[in-house]
């Protein structure tokens, strides 16, 4: 079988692709710079854009199944948002099935694929514990021995580990039972944002000084950012109102996968030498 994979050098594609090689399928891998990548006899990278789908029509030939990226979480110029017109194009190859990885804002795209003739499975993850490398600004404010400041320090989250993520997308594409189905996974235990910089500490062996953040501080932040307005209500909404999904372990990645998710301790061992880059 043939997989076409989005977003295959980010944070969760990455370990798509690794995990679909690794079951000993083939992959067509999506990026926007495929010169720098290595192809293999198992992966063939593609060159294109989610914005532009026809940019890259003729790869989806072929494809079995498509794991597709809707939007990314960043704000203002590098925002993605994947056009829907990837769903008729994908039908006119003859791809049979696509995986979504869910995420808030794109509403027309989940739209376009419950009214396609594939048959389709929506996963949405919980807080992603590579935010903590990669989003919240933890990095930065680390190598410069600056104040962390973090609403609801002590509310915990069941972060999920993207490895996790990807095993539970690589499982969907591969069996045959999922089809209309959505899939709401989060992590092993629910951790609070001081545990989690805690056990930065621990594991970099550096202080790490961090402070409650207010509501209002939060919005003026995220306005810096380049957030609308929708969206800093919607952030704020999550952070007041957060569903049960994102602070409740369901052991849904365990019952789908088999395999146990990660902890954020061990997400931290792997990937604490990134901190000082």
């Amino acid at each position: 079988m043939t997989y076409f994979v989005t977003g295959a050098t980010g944070t969760v594609g990455k370990h798509i692709v690794d995990q679909l090689v690794k079951r000993g399928e083939k992959v067509r891998a999506l990026t926007r710079n495929p010169e720098k990548r290595e192809a293999s006899a198992a992966i063939e990278w593609v060159k294109g854009d989610l914005k532009n789908p026809e940019t890259f029509k003729e790869a989806l030939q072929g494809i079995d199944g498509l794991y597709l990226i809707g939007s990314t979480d960043k704000m203002g110029d590098d925002e993605l948002v994947t056009s829907p017109d990837i769903i008729s194009l994908a039908e006119e190859a003859g791809v049979k099935k696509v995986v979504l990885n869910a995420v808030y804002g794109d509403d027309e795209l989940r739209d376009a694929i419950k009214n396609s003739s594939l048959e389709w499975t929506f996963v949405q993850a919980a807080g992603f514990m590579a935010n903590a490398l990669e989003m919240n600004g933890w990095k930065e404010a680390i190598q410069d021995k600056s104040v962390i400041k973090e609403p609801n320090l002590n509310k915990g989250s069941a972060l999920i580990h993207e490895e996790d993520i990807a095993r539970v997308v690589v499982t969907v594409l591969l069996e045959n039972q999922h089809h209309a189905k959505t899939y709401s996974i989060n992590g092993k235990e629910a951790i609070t944002v001081a545990e989690q910089l805690d056990t930065l500490s621990n594991a970099l062996s550096v202080p790490i000084v961090y402070q409650e953040q207010t509501l209002q501080e939060m919005k003026e932040e995220l306005k810096r950012a380049g957030a609308s307005e929708k969206e800093i209500a919607f952030y704020v909404e999550m952070t007041e109102n957060t569903p049960e999904m994102g602070i409740v372990p369901n052991g849904l990645v365990e019952k789908l996968t088999g395999k146990s998710p990660k902890t954020f301790y061990q997400w931290v061992e792997e990937h604490k030498g990134l901190f000082n880059d």
